[in-house]
């Protein structure tokens, strides 16, 4: 499969500035950007949670408390450990607070025939920009401490 994340511990993580929220988190994922295929995303929704989504048979969402602010740069990251998935969000160099937790269930999917797709998902795109998108796989750029986390003030090291 494309990229068997419920394998493997790995994070998601990048800077944005987000002019308007889209109808969908479309900042990255395995999902068509012209059509209705969408295995995995990671974005901002409707309403500004930060949201992971995954496909399983079923559809499940793993969303955020707290709103992504509009008109600044925020950091954005997702984690997925031990088959926990943390979202989470924070001002550049301050503290991150992860304020939506799920854990993983049945069997997500992926598909090596639809692309790993940045920005547009079913021909909504997001309105902004996004900046030094990572993808670690085991430990990322971000130090997790419970529910908090050190957003990074400017560069991810050795990126």
């Amino acid at each position: 499969a494309l990229f068997d994340w419920w394998t493997t511990d790995f994070q998601l993580e990048m800077y944005v500035y987000i002019n308007s929220y889209a109808s969908a988190a479309c900042l990255i994922g395995n999902m068509q950007a012209a059509g209705p295929t969408n295995y995995w995303s990671f974005g901002v929704n409707a309403t500004g949670n930060l949201q992971f989504f995954y496909f399983n048979g079923a559809s499940n969402f793993v969303t955020s408390s707290g709103t992504i602010s509009l008109g600044s740069f925020q950091h954005l990251v997702m984690t997925h450990s031990g088959g926990v998935v943390k979202v989470g969000h924070g001002s550049l160099g301050g503290i991150g607070d992860l304020d939506g937790t799920g854990a993983v269930t049945g069997t997500p999917q992926s598909s090596a025939g639809t692309t790993l797709t940045i920005g547009q998902v079913n021909s909504i795109c997001h309105n902004g920009n996004i900046d030094e998108l990572r993808v670690a796989k085991g430990a990322g750029a971000v130090t997790i401490a419970g529910s908090n986390y050190t957003v990074p003030a400017s560069a991810f090291p050795n990126s």
